[in-house]
């Protein structure tokens, strides 16, 4: 048994150029990032990088983070998120 109980959130999600501005986060836990398609510029606080195909990123939700501009027509990525469970035995899990 784990000493630690966690719950995870997976999510493939595709963001376009002229879709608008791609929304920041802040929350709980880590976020894992694993670029599939396409190019992006991501911001994680005040730190600013580009990611394109076959990057990959892990980072403590707790700070300001997301997507601020994509670089190509499409941008297609898996985004997982983990957290520790609110004491649920068995431990759940669920799709955003």
């Amino acid at each position: 048994m784990c000493a630690r109980i966690c719950t995870f959130w997976r999510a493939g999600v595709t963001l376009t150029s002229d879709g608008g501005k791609p929304p920041t986060y802040v929350g709980h836990g880590v976020v894992f990032i694993q670029v599939l398609e396409g190019e992006a510029i991501y911001r994680y606080g005040k730190t600013r990088m580009t990611l394109g195909a076959g990057d990959t990123i892990s980072v403590d939700a707790e700070l300001n983070h997301g997507f601020v501009d994509i670089l190509t027509d499409e941008f297609v990525f898996l985004s997982v998120q983990g957290r520790k469970a609110l004491n649920r035995w068995p431990p759940q899990s669920s799709l955003i």
